[in-house]
């Protein structure tokens, strides 16, 4: 947002944006560089966790995981896999960017945090420098545990609209019509 003056006010940690989604005016080259040199750590810090999320929270319990959920989506296996997909996707969209635009610009490998659980500040998981400075985001492309979580997911996935498939095509089940 803009503040009085037209200095742009920073958004909170809770409320990171992907800088791809903004729906604000675009940013000029050194604008971009800027944002990526700012936001870049709280950007990587919001992947790693959700990553972090997937890995350690989901994968145990992957064969329980809701098919549906009266939570919504996000709560049931096809929402953890659509979010999932949209993060990994995010991530690579602005990776894409930041190495057609970002000419060697790098970000602090430490983000500040707010989560009593991570103490103030934390070291994210980039790709970075000789220097050991954020060149980039991590997107986690190459991880095989990940790939073995996304995989999972597909599959449960998978076998919930199977189950789906057989409730809905048995004409003595009960379901809303």
């Amino acid at each position: 947002g803009q503040a009085p003056g037209g200095e742009r006010t920073p958004i909170p940690v809770g409320a990171a944006r992907w800088p791809h989604a903004s729906h604000t005016q675009p940013l000029g080259y050194r604008e971009w560089v800027e944002q990526f040199k700012s936001l870049g750590p709280r950007i990587q810090l919001v992947i790693d966790r959700f990553v972090r999320r997937a890995k350690n929270d989901w994968a145990p319990f992957v064969s329980t995981l809701p098919c549906n959920s009266p939570d919504g989506n996000g709560y049931d296996v096809a929402g953890k896999l659509e979010k999932l997909r949209a993060v990994l996707d995010g991530c690579r969209a602005m990776q894409d960017v930041g190495w057609k635009i970002a000419d060697g610009k790098t970000f602090e490998s430490i983000a500040m945090s707010t989560a009593a659980s991570e103490g103030g500040s934390v070291e994210v998981h980039c790709v970075m420098d000789e220097s050991g400075k954020c060149k980039n985001f991590n997107c986690y492309t190459s991880d095989p545990d990940l790939k073995e979580v996304m995989h999972q997911l597909e599959l449960r996935n998978e076998g919930c609209r199977r189950i789906a498939n057989m409730l809905y095509q048995d004409k003595t089940s009960v379901r809303n019509e």
